[in-house]
């Protein structure tokens, strides 16, 4: 599973949500002249985004399970599709059809019958 799937969100596709949730989180501008930050500082500061940021809501639209899903309005349900296709056309073939074979296994392992 790609590192994007999992965290939900990615680097380059998301750069418009992590440039505004910076701005308006912590008044920093990323990509002017002034700005100046170390990758571990610039990685601290996006892991902890206040939950009311652009890129925190998306992620939490993308990655959600269960009740939370379930309660996603039309227009969520919308961004999670996206996200969903984006990750699919971004995935190299052979990761499908290691991941179809794995989900063949697994599906064969529930419904066949057992030869005990």
């Amino acid at each position: 599973m790609s590192t994007a799937k999992r965290n939900g969100f990615d680097l380059g596709h998301d750069y418009g949500l992590i440039y505004a949730s910076f701005a308006a989180s912590y008044g920093i501008r990323l990509g002017l002249p002034p700005t100046r930050m170390s990758w571990e500082e610039f990685a601290v500061l996006l892991t902890n985004l206040p939950a009311e940021s652009q890129l925190a809501r998306a992620v939490a639209v993308r990655t959600a399970e269960g009740g939370a899903l379930n309660a996603l309005s039309a227009a969520q349900r919308k961004l999670r599709d996206d996200w969903y296709a984006w990750i699919n056309s971004q995935t190299p073939a052979e990761e499908k059809a290691e991941d179809g074979k794995r989900l063949q296994d697994y599906l064969k392992s529930i419904f066949c019958e057992r030869r005990d």
